[in-house]
Protein backbone atom coordinates (compact mmCIF):
# COMPACT_ATOMS: atom_id res chain seq x y z
CA UNK A 1 0.00 0.00 0.00
CA UNK A 2 1.30 3.41 -0.92
CA UNK A 3 2.09 5.97 1.75
CA UNK A 4 -0.55 8.35 0.39
CA UNK A 5 -3.11 5.57 0.57
CA UNK A 6 -2.20 4.85 4.22
CA UNK A 7 -2.38 8.56 5.07
CA UNK A 8 -5.77 8.81 3.38
CA UNK A 9 -7.00 5.81 5.33
CA UNK A 10 -5.80 7.29 8.61
CA UNK A 11 -7.54 10.60 7.93
CA UNK A 12 -10.69 8.77 6.97
CA UNK A 13 -10.48 6.76 10.19
CA UNK A 14 -10.12 9.97 12.28
CA UNK A 15 -13.07 11.56 10.53
CA UNK A 16 -15.17 8.48 11.08
CA UNK A 17 -14.16 8.40 14.75
CA UNK A 18 -15.20 12.01 15.12
CA UNK A 19 -18.73 11.17 13.97
CA UNK A 20 -18.93 7.88 15.84
CA UNK A 21 -17.94 8.69 19.42
CA UNK A 22 -18.50 5.14 20.60
CA UNK A 23 -19.64 1.91 18.88
CA UNK A 24 -18.29 0.12 15.77
CA UNK A 25 -16.94 0.93 12.27
CA UNK A 26 -15.92 -1.32 9.43
CA UNK A 27 -12.56 -1.84 7.73
CA UNK A 28 -13.10 -2.69 4.06
CA UNK A 29 -10.51 -4.17 1.66
CA UNK A 30 -11.68 -4.33 -1.98
CA UNK A 31 -10.47 -6.63 -4.79
CA UNK A 32 -7.55 -4.31 -5.63
CA UNK A 33 -6.36 -4.25 -2.01
CA UNK A 34 -7.53 -0.69 -1.25
CA UNK A 35 -8.43 -0.18 2.40
CA UNK A 36 -11.22 2.05 3.59
CA UNK A 37 -13.04 2.67 6.89
CA UNK A 38 -16.71 3.44 7.08
CA UNK A 39 -19.61 3.51 9.52
CA UNK A 40 -21.75 1.25 7.30
CA UNK A 41 -21.07 -2.37 6.26
CA UNK A 42 -18.66 -2.89 3.32
CA UNK A 43 -19.84 -3.31 -0.25
CA UNK A 44 -20.23 -6.73 -1.78
CA UNK A 45 -16.94 -8.30 -2.81
CA UNK A 46 -14.91 -6.43 -0.14
CA UNK A 47 -13.33 -8.06 2.85
CA UNK A 48 -15.01 -6.64 5.97
CA UNK A 49 -13.45 -6.37 9.45
CA UNK A 50 -15.44 -4.77 12.33
CA UNK A 51 -13.39 -2.26 14.40
CA UNK A 52 -14.55 -1.29 17.96
CA UNK A 53 -14.42 2.42 18.77
CA UNK A 54 -13.73 3.46 22.39
CA UNK A 55 -15.31 6.68 23.72
CA UNK A 56 -13.08 9.76 23.70
CA UNK A 57 -11.30 10.49 27.04
CA UNK A 58 -12.30 13.70 28.89
CA UNK A 59 -10.33 16.86 28.00
CA UNK A 60 -7.01 17.27 29.75
CA UNK A 61 -7.22 19.43 32.87
CA UNK A 62 -10.90 18.76 33.59
CA UNK A 63 -11.32 18.19 37.38
CA UNK A 64 -12.35 14.69 38.40
CA UNK A 65 -14.56 15.02 41.49
CA UNK A 66 -15.09 12.20 43.93
CA UNK A 67 -18.63 11.28 44.91
CA UNK A 68 -18.26 13.19 48.21
CA UNK A 69 -16.82 16.30 46.50
CA UNK A 70 -19.59 16.25 43.92
CA UNK A 71 -22.23 16.01 46.69
CA UNK A 72 -20.59 18.84 48.65
CA UNK A 73 -20.44 21.08 45.56
CA UNK A 74 -24.11 20.37 44.84
CA UNK A 75 -25.05 21.11 48.50
CA UNK A 76 -23.18 24.42 48.49
CA UNK A 77 -24.88 25.36 45.24
CA UNK A 78 -28.29 24.67 46.80
CA UNK A 79 -27.39 26.28 50.18
CA UNK A 80 -25.32 29.41 49.53
CA UNK A 81 -23.68 30.98 52.56
CA UNK A 82 -25.89 33.76 54.08
CA UNK A 83 -24.53 37.25 53.55
CA UNK A 84 -26.84 39.25 55.82
CA UNK A 85 -28.61 38.84 59.20
CA UNK A 86 -31.93 38.35 57.40
CA UNK A 87 -30.45 35.64 55.17
CA UNK A 88 -28.96 33.91 58.23
CA UNK A 89 -32.38 34.00 59.94
CA UNK A 90 -34.07 32.60 56.84
CA UNK A 91 -31.50 29.81 56.53
CA UNK A 92 -31.93 28.91 60.23
CA UNK A 93 -35.71 28.80 59.77
CA UNK A 94 -35.27 26.53 56.77
CA UNK A 95 -33.09 24.14 58.79
CA UNK A 96 -35.68 24.14 61.59
CA UNK A 97 -38.48 23.44 59.10
CA UNK A 98 -36.57 20.57 57.47
CA UNK A 99 -35.17 18.96 60.64
CA UNK A 100 -37.77 19.94 63.23
CA UNK A 101 -35.08 21.07 65.70
CA UNK A 102 -33.30 24.30 66.42
CA UNK A 103 -29.54 24.27 67.02
CA UNK A 104 -28.75 24.96 70.66
CA UNK A 105 -27.40 28.51 71.09
CA UNK A 106 -23.92 28.92 72.50
CA UNK A 107 -23.92 29.46 76.25
CA UNK A 108 -23.02 33.05 77.19
CA UNK A 109 -19.76 33.50 79.08
CA UNK A 110 -20.14 33.64 82.87
CA UNK A 111 -20.25 37.20 84.23
CA UNK A 112 -17.07 38.47 85.77
CA UNK A 113 -17.10 38.21 89.54
CA UNK A 114 -17.45 41.68 90.98
CA UNK A 115 -16.10 42.42 94.43
CA UNK A 116 -18.71 44.44 96.26
CA UNK A 117 -17.27 47.10 98.56
CA UNK A 118 -17.85 46.55 102.22
CA UNK A 119 -20.93 48.45 103.36
CA UNK A 120 -20.20 51.54 105.38
CA UNK A 121 -21.38 51.31 108.99
CA UNK A 122 -24.61 53.12 109.73
CA UNK A 123 -24.17 56.29 111.83
CA UNK A 124 -26.70 54.86 114.28
CA UNK A 125 -24.41 51.91 115.03
CA UNK A 126 -21.09 53.80 115.27
CA UNK A 127 -19.51 55.14 118.46
CA UNK A 128 -16.11 56.73 119.18
CA UNK A 129 -13.12 56.08 121.38
CA UNK A 130 -11.43 59.34 122.39
CA UNK A 131 -7.91 59.40 123.90
CA UNK A 132 -5.77 62.10 125.44
CA UNK A 133 -1.99 62.45 125.15
CA UNK A 134 -1.48 59.89 127.97
CA UNK A 135 -3.57 57.24 126.15
CA UNK A 136 -6.46 57.41 128.65
CA UNK A 137 -9.82 56.93 126.91
CA UNK A 138 -13.43 57.92 127.20
CA UNK A 139 -16.33 56.87 124.97
CA UNK A 140 -18.99 58.80 123.11
CA UNK A 141 -21.80 57.94 120.69
CA UNK A 142 -21.03 61.20 118.88
CA UNK A 143 -17.70 62.30 117.33
CA UNK A 144 -14.98 63.14 119.81
CA UNK A 145 -14.62 66.83 120.80
CA UNK A 146 -11.30 68.62 120.35
CA UNK A 147 -11.11 69.10 124.12
CA UNK A 148 -13.22 68.66 127.25
CA UNK A 149 -13.36 70.89 130.31
CA UNK A 150 -11.93 69.19 133.36
CA UNK A 151 -12.42 71.91 135.94
CA UNK A 152 -10.93 75.14 137.20
CA UNK A 153 -8.73 76.27 140.03
CA UNK A 154 -9.08 79.71 141.58
CA UNK A 155 -6.62 81.57 143.75
CA UNK A 156 -8.14 84.80 144.93
CA UNK A 157 -9.58 86.52 141.93
CA UNK A 158 -7.58 84.47 139.41
CA UNK A 159 -9.02 81.25 138.07
CA UNK A 160 -7.41 78.74 135.75
CA UNK A 161 -9.43 76.30 133.64
CA UNK A 162 -8.13 72.82 133.07
CA UNK A 163 -9.05 70.95 129.86
CA UNK A 164 -8.28 67.56 128.44
CA UNK A 165 -7.07 67.81 124.87
CA UNK A 166 -8.16 64.90 122.67
CA UNK A 167 -5.20 63.58 120.70
CA UNK A 168 -6.85 60.68 118.83
CA UNK A 169 -10.32 59.63 117.79
CA UNK A 170 -11.30 56.18 116.52
CA UNK A 171 -14.60 54.78 115.29
CA UNK A 172 -15.72 51.61 117.08
CA UNK A 173 -18.91 49.59 117.04
CA UNK A 174 -21.83 50.65 119.21
CA UNK A 175 -21.64 47.26 120.93
CA UNK A 176 -17.99 47.76 121.95
CA UNK A 177 -18.64 51.30 123.20
CA UNK A 178 -21.60 50.16 125.32
CA UNK A 179 -19.49 47.37 126.75
CA UNK A 180 -16.79 49.85 127.85
CA UNK A 181 -19.39 52.23 129.28
CA UNK A 182 -21.17 49.63 131.40
CA UNK A 183 -18.55 47.01 132.21
CA UNK A 184 -17.49 46.42 135.79
CA UNK A 185 -14.75 48.85 136.81
CA UNK A 186 -15.64 51.37 134.12
CA UNK A 187 -15.90 54.06 136.80
CA UNK A 188 -12.23 53.65 137.66
CA UNK A 189 -11.01 54.89 134.27
CA UNK A 190 -9.25 58.31 134.63
CA UNK A 191 -11.48 59.94 131.97
CA UNK A 192 -14.70 58.12 132.90
CA UNK A 193 -16.30 61.46 133.78
CA UNK A 194 -16.23 62.43 130.08
CA UNK A 195 -18.06 59.30 128.88
CA UNK A 196 -21.38 59.57 127.06
CA UNK A 197 -23.97 60.46 129.75
CA UNK A 198 -26.54 57.71 130.36
CA UNK A 199 -30.07 58.45 129.11
CA UNK A 200 -32.58 59.67 131.67
CA UNK A 201 -35.74 57.78 132.55
CA UNK A 202 -37.84 59.72 130.05
CA UNK A 203 -35.58 58.78 127.14
CA UNK A 204 -35.42 55.18 128.30
CA UNK A 205 -39.20 54.96 128.39
CA UNK A 206 -39.31 56.30 124.81
CA UNK A 207 -36.75 53.71 123.68
CA UNK A 208 -33.93 56.22 123.21
CA UNK A 209 -31.25 54.25 125.03
CA UNK A 210 -28.41 53.83 122.47
CA UNK A 211 -27.14 50.73 124.20
CA UNK A 212 -30.43 48.82 123.95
Amino acid sequence: MHISTARHAALLLLGTCATAQAGQIFKCVDATGAISYQATPCAEGSAETPVAIQPSPPPQGAPQLSAHDAWEAQWKKQHPAPTSPNAQRDMLQKIVTQNGTRPAPAAPPPPAAATAPAPAPSPATVSYECKDEKGDAFYRHRPCPAEVWQGSSCAGSRCVDYVVVVKSSRQISREDACHELHRAGAGSRPLHAFDEPPPDTYDKNLGRDPCR
